[in-house]
């Protein structure tokens, strides 16, 4: 079986989303050109060894791009709240750039608390003034309220809104985000 190796090299797909599709196009030709054993790929038994966190030695080419492909499609959106919040205040704001949509339930997000005693907080998470879910913290255990997919289109904002006056010292959250093409 004739292996075929990928080096690892530095691609950091949000700084560079033209190049993102531009990438993950090259990476279907290859795995197709492969798959037929065009340029010496032995079809279907070619494997791949990716010097990388992406893919394993001997995984199937097929399994390393879809890898690939999937951190070309998400991305992390952070934000960190320091001090307290009084009743309605804006802790954060994201103007959209570009497409994507938050998945039900935050599926992938996470969140971290430290409070400065044990803190009990709802922060709304917003549209604009459209309310789609909520952060709850409950004892200083941060969970996520969000029942449905929501999709954001460039010029749309994502507003974090207290609905309590509290005092914290860090409240941070991370949402993962999907692009959409």
């Amino acid at each position: 079986m004739e292996v075929t190796k990928f080096y690892q090299f530095p691609l950091q797909w949000d700084m560079y989303p033209t190049d993102r599709d531009l990438i993950r196009e090259a990476l279907i030709r290859v795995d197709a050109a492969i798959q037929t054993g065009a340029g010496g790929g032995t079809g279907a038994a070619s494997q791949v060894v990716y010097d990388g966190l992406e893919a394993e030695p001997g995984e199937d080419v097929a399994e390393a791009l879809d890898k690939l492909i999937l951190r070309t499609d998400t991305f992390e959106i952070a934000m960190n709240a320091t001090g307290g919040a009084n009743t309605g205040e804006v802790l954060w704001v994201f103007n959209v750039t570009r497409p994507f949509s938050l998945p039900a339930t935050l599926a992938g997000s996470h969140g971290t608390v430290f409070p400065l005693v044990p803190l009990d907080m709802v922060i709304r998470i917003e549209k604009g003034a459209t309310l789609l879910g909520t952060i709850n913290i409950v004892s200083s255990v941060l969970t996520f309220d969000f029942p449905d997919e929501q999709s954001f289109v460039e010029g749309e904002t994502i507003v974090l809104t207290s609905n309590d006056a509290t005092t914290f010292r860090s409240v941070s959250v991370t949402l993962l985000a999907d692009h959409l093409d």
